[in-house]
């Protein structure tokens, strides 16, 4: 005997199908999440071993390890797969229910890799890094604005304790003076936040054996080899480097007809992936120009043909096909160059026997 449940979960609430196999009968029921003690005593009613079945979904991560420790199996499909199935134009709670129910039944439901209590909560942790870096940096600029009419010129960057001293002690009216002042303070108060969240994400990279491999590409930092471990997960679900390309957002998007007479026409990148790893590839890509010989040459050719924004992407993507062969193969930057080309795009029988 098994039973087979659907949950459209929702912030409030959720809509629940289930189905019992022996005897077929349909299920529905309204599950509001005002009492937690509610909701569990809900799903205590199904024996150990049922499986539960609902899309991905942003707020859901207490419901989910709420079902996992009552013994329920947990499935999380990819949302736009499910919708792209759906047999009717109606669309409502109810039916999205019953609709994902019936992919359980049939053993057709697109299940994807759910990340640990532990990944997520690194994650937190990252985005916060980031989401004050940018933070950091919108001030810098509105306070570099500032300065440039008082004739100081700054270069791009952080600001040394030199260039804030020389800000601090620019002769402005009361106003403008009171703003450089909140400037600059909340500035010191970032950088203090920031450099503490580097270092918890430095020292995690340096425990975790696969992030650690990935700290030996030129360019990549631990915030980036960190994030690429807790996003890609078990690289093994990935057969090429191409899927996880896609997967992360790089692969450009295509438009194309008739492919046997015309050429296959191409357009930006999809954007179709997690969008702090795709930022912080941008961001090593920038490192790696800089510090590698071989990327920048690379960057400086394509640069010369297309755009300089077109040529960083198309390093972040090198970087992101780098960092899968390393995971994949579990083999380090100086090995990975060993067994390709020089740049960095190994060949397929390349080193191997």
């Amino acid at each position: 005997m098994a039973i087979f449940i659907a949950s459209d979960f929702h912030c409030k609430y959720q809509k629940v199908a289930w189905m019992d196999s022996t005897d077929g009968e349909l299920h529905i029921a309204d599950v509001h999440h005002q009492d937690v003690n509610e909701v569990a005593g809900f799903y205590r009613q199904f024996p150990a071993g049922s499986i539960l079945g609902m899309e991905t979904s942003g707020y859901s991560h207490w419901f989910e390890e709420l079902v996992v420790g009552l013994g329920l199996e947990l499935r999380i499909g990819n949302s736009q797969v499910i919708a792209g199935k759906r047999p009717r134009r109606q669309k409502n709670d109810q039916l999205d229910a019953e609709h994902m129910l019936c992919m359980l039944l049939e053993n057709r439901f697109p299940s994807i890799w759910r990340p640990t209590p532990e990944n997520r909560e690194k994650r937190v942790l990252i985005r916060q890094r980031c989401r004050l870096v940018k933070m950091r940096t919108q001030l810098i600029n509105a306070l570099r604005a500032l300065v440039y009419n008082h004739n100081l010129h700054l270069k791009r960057g952080q600001l040394s304790k030199k260039r804030r001293q020389q800000i601090a002690d620019l002769a402005m009216s009361p106003i403008l003076d009171q703003q450089r002042r909140e400037m600059l303070g909340l500035i010191e108060q970032l950088d203090v936040s920031v450099k503490a969240k580097e270092a918890q994400i430095e020292q995690w990279a340096r425990q975790d054996e696969a992030a650690a491999r990935l700290l030996t590409i030129p360019g990549v930092g631990a915030c980036t080899a960190l994030t690429a471990v807790l996003i890609l997960g078990p690289v093994g679900r990935f057969p090429t480097a191409k899927k996880v390309v896609s997967y992360i957002g790089l692969a450009c998007s295509e438009h194309s007809t008739n492919n046997g007479y015309q050429k296959r026409r191409y357009g930006q990148i999809s954007k179709q992936g997690n969008k702090l790893l795709r930022w912080l590839l941008t961001e090593a890509s920038g490192t790696a120009i800089r510090t590698d010989v071989q990327r920048k040459r690379y960057y400086a050719r394509l640069k010369y043909r297309k755009d300089w924004r077109v040529a960083k992407t198309a390093v972040a993507r090198k970087i992101l096909v780098c960092i899968y062969v390393l995971l994949r193969d579990g083999i380090d930057y100086p090995e990975f160059l060993r067994r390709g080309p020089s740049f960095g795009m190994p060949a397929e029988t390349a080193g191997r026997k």
